[in-house]
């Protein structure tokens, strides 16, 4: 069967929309020719230093919910390196890391797996301050 929705105008340019009979929230839409609203992918550039002086990472700000949830469950619960190794890509927009033979590393999970143990450290290290700052109350 497929789902039904209503849509009904909300006062700020978006629309309530409706799946019948469950869900309602305010759902963009494109105005004026415009494109449709987008979640933005906020990011920040992270230089790392001492032996790694001059790699570079861009770490998203504003990562969802789920993500972090998923990445400190990992963290704390379970130990599996495995698991955080799989969700950098989530995490990571850009990065300049090469490997021994100075070729670009991919950035895929398989990718990460060829990340010495110390500069996979200090990149959990970077997104967890990242995601410290950006929790903030007030915002650093």
């Amino acid at each position: 069967m497929a789902t039904q929705y209503n849509a009904l105008p909300g006062g700020d340019g978006g629309a309530w929309v409706e799946e019948l009979p469950q869900a309602r929230h305010l759902a963009p839409v494109a105005q004026n020719g415009a494109a449709p609203m987008r979640m933005p992918v906020v990011t920040k550039e992270i230089e790392l230093g001492g032996d790694y002086a001059g790699w570079k990472l861009t770490i998203r700000r504003n990562a969802p919910l789920d993500v972090v949830l998923r990445l400190d469950g990992l963290k704390t619960d379970s130990g599996d390196l495995g698991g955080l190794i799989d969700m950098l890509p989530e995490i990571i927009v850009r990065w300049n890391f090469v490997d021994e033979q100075g070729d670009p590393l991919p950035l895929t999970a398989a990718g990460a797996r060829h990340l010495p143990l110390d500069l996979f450290r200090a990149v959990m290290e970077a997104f967890g301050e990242v995601i410290a700052e950006s929790a903030a109350v007030p915002p650093k």
